[in-house]
């Protein structure tokens, strides 16, 4: 038995035993051609379970209105999971799928004692290609910028070192689960304020730049993805 497959069995195993109740879960083959581990009775939908994300496509699952599938992403450390869905909500402007996106908000405190941080977020649903946004929810955290605790954690404030690169996403996965565990949905990317300078330094606007992408909608992260959230044709919503 070599590791990948322990470790997938030890993931249907985590998962089967956190859901078999709550979902009412029947153990599958496959369905088609798309393989999957089990069939909900009370959702009517099926769930392909992974330990490792880099490898999975969204294009490849079956979708149409008998046969919805879910990726149940988990984490064998944490024993934590995440369903990942493999059907969108399509813009009512051009078609194509639309996102669950979280900003933190505009609005930054600055203090001695606190520090700079965000005291509240929204989240929007957001097309990456015609900039078409529709607000959601709000949440109230006091959250703290992943960039300001840089000095004190690497003693330097550069954000270009992989150590600080790998830090920033690691905080930015944080906020993510945040508001994936506050509204039970799906967050596709995260984006914090940002000011820009327009065509001269009297000219400056607010954006929300885009600063984390989820691993399975990450084109860096497998470049033969069809179904993506595209961080650099997308780089803010305003």
């Amino acid at each position: 038995m070599t590791d990948n497959y322990y470790k997938g069995l030890n993931g249907e195993i985590i998962f089967f035993g956190k859901y078999y109740e709550i979902l009412s879960l029947d153990a599958l083959v496959e369905i088609g051609d798309t393989h999957v581990d089990f069939h909900s009775h009370l959702t009517n939908q099926y769930y392909d379970v992974t330990t490792n994300m880099r490898y999975k496509d969204i294009s490849n699952y079956i979708r149409n209105d008998s046969k919805e599938c879910m990726i149940a992403y988990v984490d064998i450390d944490k024993e934590e999971i995440e369903l990942i869905p493999t059907v969108f909500e399509h813009c009512p402007i051009c078609g194509n799928s639309l996102h669950y996106v979280y900003s933190l908000a505009d609005d930054l405190i600055y203090g001695p004692i606190i520090g700079m941080g965000y005291p509240y977020q929204v989240l929007n649903k957001c097309c990456p290609y015609c900039d078409y946004v529709e607000y959601v929810n709000s949440s109230s955290y006091f959250i703290d910028s992943p960039h300001e605790g840089l000095n004190h954690i690497f003693e330097s404030s550069d954000e270009n070192t992989p150590e600080a690169k790998e830090y920033i996403q690691n905080e930015y996965t944080k906020i993510a689960n945040l508001g994936r565990k506050h509204f039970d949905l799906f967050i596709s990317a995260v984006t914090r304020p940002e000011t820009e300078m327009g065509m001269n330094k009297r000219e400056l606007y607010q954006v929300d730049k885009i600063t984390w992408v989820h691993p399975i909608l990450d084109l860096s992260k497998n470049p033969s993805r069809k179904i993506f959230f595209d961080k650099d044709t997308s780089a803010s919503f305003y």
